[in-house]
């Protein structure tokens, strides 16, 4: 009887042999970083801020070996930063290039009330308050010329700021000023005591 030599049986199945995906070089990388870069900055020219930080951040995460382009991104963040902060802390209409203004009259920064009201004027030339603002703003500045002229504008356009003016603290400076006193219509004895009383 034939002895059989009994072999070890071999496994069909063979490892899985996962393909290698294809190493990106150096040179590569750096290629890709430069080009995204320069995607980046031609964002940036456009002034679309928001999106070209979103685009330097997004590159710095990606190619963080890149130290050069990574820095230079840094300094691109940095003023779309300074940039984006501008555009939502300028006043873009009348309303707001007034309410800084009286934010800044009423904390004694008189030269920067005086260039907001300006500004709102500007957009808004017939607005009475505006008007009695710069004149506010010129009185306590002590510039009294000034002050009659844009108070003789107000009350033309809204009379019954007349009475306001009288009693606002803001024109204490000029209450023993006689243009003052008959621009608001109080040149009556009784009207004179009664101005100095209400603004004293």
């Amino acid at each position: 009887m034939k002895s059989t030599v009994k072999t070890p049986l071999v496994s069909k199945r063979t490892a899985k042999v996962s393909p290698k995906s294809p190493m990106i070089s150096r040179h590569q990388l750096a290629t890709q970083a430069l080009r995204a870069f320069e995607q980046a900055v031609k964002v940036f020219n456009l002034r679309e801020f928001s999106e070209a930080k979103m685009m330097f951040e997004e590159l710095q995460q990606r190619y963080h070996q890149e130290v050069e382009i990574i820095a230079r991104s840094q300094t691109y963040i940095q003023v779309c930063n300074v940039r984006l902060a501008n555009n939502r802390a300028l006043p873009r209409n009348a309303d707001e290039f007034y309410d800084r203004g009286v934010v800044a009259l009423n904390v004694g920064n008189f030269a920067q009330a005086r260039t907001l009201f300006e500004k709102a004027l500007k957009l808004r030339p017939d607005d009475s308050y505006t008007l009695y603002s710069l004149a506010a703003t010129h009185a306590q500045a002590g510039s009294t010329d000034q002050a009659l002229s844009y108070l003789e504008q107000a009350v033309q356009k809204q009379p019954r700021l007349r009475q306001q003016a009288l009693n606002d603290t803001d024109f204490s400076t000029l209450k023993e000023d006689r243009r003052f006193l008959e621009l608001l219509g109080a040149t009556s004895p009784f009207d004179l005591l009664e101005a100095r009383r209400e603004i004293s």
